[in-house]
């Protein structure tokens, strides 16, 4: 991580961000991330980021392969015509 994205995240964390520690774990078993209230930014010895938020988005389906996606559900409610049999809201899960 060079400085800018360094600065990016301690800046976030003073925006009032969440700010997350890796905590590196055994070769066979899966790091993971953790809140951090205070963070210590010793960036020699931890990896630190701001929590991803989730994407939304919404689809518009002519079938259940075919169909158009939208970022914002206004636009998707103009863009839904005759011609689409459905409308869902798709809200991504992150892995903790």
């Amino acid at each position: 991580m060079n400085t800018k994205e360094k600065i990016k995240v301690m800046q976030a964390w003073v925006d009032g961000k969440i700010i997350e520690i890796l905590y590196e774990r055994s070769p066979v078993e899966t790091d993971i991330w953790a809140p951090v209230d205070a963070p210590n930014w010793d960036w020699v010895n931890n990896t630190y980021r701001i929590k991803p938020t989730p994407r939304e988005f919404w689809l518009n389906l002519k079938s259940i392969n075919y169909g158009d996606a939208w970022a914002d559900e206004e636009t998707a409610n103009k863009a839904f015509y005759t011609g689409y049999k459905e409308q869902i809201k798709v809200k991504e899960v992150l892995d903790e």
